[in-house]
């Protein structure tokens, strides 16, 4: 054990930020943030185990070691995952997209790929052949941008070409929607272009009338994909939130399979898993509370030891919390939270946008702005304030949408959350 206990006690010290008396365990969590020396860790508990052999008191001890570290260290290494994870962005398109596997449109060429797949069921181990994605939204439509880096591109099963088929048999990805409800659709896509879809509960009969497009290179293959949100119901308000995961098969001509991964840190068709995608660019910035900050000591109404960057609180008290899917919501009582917006610069125009809440009694969200000129050197002044959207909350989360509200060119300001008591999970908003 003194291998494990040395190496415990060297990334607890060694780890920036790292957990002191009385801090959060979220903190503790930090500390194995290098998958290596989670790995390591697990190593040294097991050979501990074994060299315990039949000596109970030797394994007694062992194993209090190993409830302690799972109980403890590796509960809150996975909420830190969880917590840390910034949603991803589809920014809204400016133009046409074409299918045709080649992504050349000035849209995607602005667009950043995110990365970092993870083979399936092994949190933390990144697939050794890595895959990209960018995704963008024109308000009807999702277009996703798939790059699958990969050593022999001959080497790889494509074989499936009647739509609906075994397509999962064959390499490509997979494509997971969240309908919002526990379920999710479903879209596999082989290197030759060949679709299959389903959608809640492995419904085959579903269409959802996707379009998809594969180019081969020696050492990396491209595959575009649009998908339609009206086959799935889904009628976002821009800035709204959605819940995706992509995964790669990779699939070898003389192998059943081999590293199979995916950019939600191994998780598959676990819908509380999936990334949060935000549809088209929101004016309220850090509106799933997922960036995270130490908070600030001299705001009193915060009681947590972390925050939501960005984020202002007032009244009696708010604090960071984590909902049942272990993402990040804010706890509210009798006070209210707001942040700075980022609205387009001289431009008039509308906004729609959304607010996932729960708790008791009533809600109400507004705006505080001003309107300055380009030149304009007056100070920031809440000149300008309305309430937007109102209403009774509820035990479970519910989503209420506003639409229609009016912005003057040269408005800027804060949006305010108010409520007696509530859990706000995600807000956000944008041009309509």
């Amino acid at each position: 054990m003194k291998k494990y206990r040395a190496l415990l006690a060297k990334s607890f010290l060694e780890t920036p930020g790292h957990t002191v008396y009385g801090g959060s365990g979220l903190s503790i969590g930090k500390c194995l943030e290098d998958p290596s020396v989670h790995a390591k860790l697990k190593e040294y508990l097991a050979e501990a185990d074994k060299m315990a052999g039949n000596d109970s008191v030797v394994q007694k001890r062992v194993a209090r070691d190993g409830k302690f570290f799972s109980l403890l260290w590796e509960k809150n290494a996975k909420e830190y995952e969880n917590l840390r994870k910034n949603e991803v962005t589809a920014p809204r398109t400016s133009g046409r997209i074409v299918i045709d596997g080649r992504l050349d449109e000035p849209d995607w060429k602005k667009t950043s790929f995110t990365t970092g797949f993870v083979l399936q069921n092994k949190p933390g181990k990144l697939a050794v052949n890595q895959s990209f994605c960018k995704i963008l939204f024109d308000g009807e439509n999702l277009y996703f941008g798939l790059v699958a880096s990969e050593v022999d591109t001959n080497n790889l099963r494509n074989e499936v070409t009647r739509r609906d088929g075994p397509v999962w048999t064959d390499n490509g990805f997979e494509i997971y929607i969240s309908d919002d409800k526990g379920g999710y659709f479903q879209y596999v896509i082989n290197n030759l272009g060949t679709i299959y879809d389903a959608g809640p509960g492995g419904d085959t009969a579903f269409d959802g009338k996707a379009e998809a497009k594969t180019i081969a290179g020696t050492r990396d293959i491209v595959t575009e994909v649009k998908i339609p949100l009206a086959p799935l119901k889904l009628k976002p308000a821009p800035g709204a939130l959605l819940s995706v995961n992509v995964t790669r098969l990779r699939r070898l001509k003389d192998k059943a399979e081999s590293e199979s991964s995916s950019w939600s840190n191994g998780a598959w068709n676990e819908v509380s898993a999936f990334r949060k995608v935000v549809a088209g660019s929101s004016v309220i910035p850090n509106g799933t509370f997922s960036d995270l900050a130490d908070a600030d000591p001299k705001n009193k109404t915060v009681k947590s030891r972390k925050w939501a960057k960005g984020w202002g609180a007032g009244g009696f008290a708010a604090s960071l919390e984590t909902d049942p899917d272990k993402s990040p919501c804010i706890a509210m009582k009798e006070s209210t939270i707001y942040r700075l917006m980022k609205l387009k610069e001289g431009t008039a125009g509308k906004l729609a946008g959304e607010i996932r809440i729960s708790g008791k009694g009533t809600f109400r969200v507004r705006l505080s702005t001003c309107v300055r000129a380009v030149n304009d050197n007056r100070p920031f002044a809440h000149e300008k304030k309305r309430v937007i959207l109102e209403g009774a909350l509820s035990p479970e989360a519910k989503l209420f949408q506003f639409e229609n509200v009016p912005v003057e060119a040269g408005e800027q300001g804060y949006v305010y959350i108010e409520a007696q008591e509530a859990k706000v999970y995600h807000i956000s908003a944008g041009e309509q």
